[in-house]
């Protein structure tokens, strides 16, 4: 199952986006012809840009999926944020796995094997990943419910083939 933000949620972005760069720019031009103008042209640009910026990526990390569903289950993935850090998370039978896109200076990519995941909570748009160590980590993601979800159930499934295993 693949995870996305949909065009709806990027055009509400730009909305609210073009309304502050509108209303900065016409007090800054001294212009409120102009500021309307300019919030107009950024709430249309910016979710188009973002929308373009999603499919490449989508488009990218499809081959990454088709690479790792040869190794490994895939249960989920979806765009992600981690450390402000944009990119792809995989939930895979090995755990969660976060590939960072190329246009971040940060490009180190992070796993956490399954074993070591105690659960997942959602925390407003984020999805936070308890660590059987005592840390937390954080993945901005789309539909974190439904990531938290497949993480717990993935935990589920694990710890119940350990229990049949014994």
């Amino acid at each position: 199952m693949v995870y996305r933000s949909g065009f709806s949620r990027y055009a509400l972005m730009g909305v609210v986006s073009g309304m502050v760069y509108g209303i900065l720019m016409g007090l800054f031009n001294q212009s409120l012809i102009e500021g309307i103008l300019m919030g107009i042209l950024f709430a249309i640009l910016f979710p188009l840009c973002m929308f373009a910026v999603s499919l490449f990526t989508g488009r990218k990390y499809a081959k990454k999926r088709a690479a790792i569903q040869a190794e490994r289950a895939v249960f989920c993935d979806g765009e992600a944020t981690h450390n402000g850090n944009g990119g792809w998370l995989f939930l895979t039978a090995a755990g969660l796995e976060f590939y960072p896109h190329s246009f971040n200076l940060n490009r180190s990519e992070y796993t956490l094997a399954l074993t070591d995941i105690r659960g997942a909570i959602v925390k407003s748009n984020h999805m936070v990943v308890f660590i059987c160590y005592g840390a937390n980590v954080e993945f901005t993601v789309a539909k974190p419910k439904a990531w938290a979800g497949q993480v717990n159930d993935a935990i589920a499934r694990l710890q119940s083939d350990i229990s049949k295993d014994r």
